[in-house]
């Protein structure tokens, strides 16, 4: 790789950082109920793309940001060996260029939530358990 193309591509992460501050900035300032439930947030630059991960604290806050950016989210059920498990409510979307990821994760600590949360949502695929 030639050194032009290598400065070349760090100029384009830069530009790319930059859009992530901004996403940000405008989602905090914007969104003041989604920066109030966040547990974290991580974000990754290349050369040719950016993404924000946010992790929130309920599964509802995802269905809220889903249904305002217009996008699906994604739901997920794993089961662990002793008979519990946990719920995941994933939606993509895109703001400026740049990919968001919002996330959120419900565990179910006793096997009788769990199977109870199971009987409700009736998911097609629970990951981990026996078939």
């Amino acid at each position: 790789m030639k050194k032009t193309d290598i400065l070349k591509a760090v100029s384009e992460m830069e530009s790319s950082a930059f859009r992530v501050g901004q996403v940000v900035r405008r989602l905090l300032a914007e969104e003041p109920a989604l920066a109030r439930s966040m547990n974290g947030i991580r974000t990754s630059v290349f050369h040719d793309s950016a993404r924000i991960d946010v992790d929130l604290d309920s599964l509802d806050g995802v269905r809220v940001w889903a249904a305002e950016a217009g996008v699906e989210p994604v739901n997920r059920f794993h089961q662990y060996p002793h008979g519990t498990g946990y719920e995941s409510l994933r939606a993509v979307g895109e703001a400026d260029g740049v990919e968001m990821q919002v996330l959120a994760v419900k565990l179910y600590l006793s096997v009788e939530d769990w199977e109870a949360r199971l009987a409700e949502a009736a998911p097609p695929e629970v990951t981990g358990r026996a078939a």
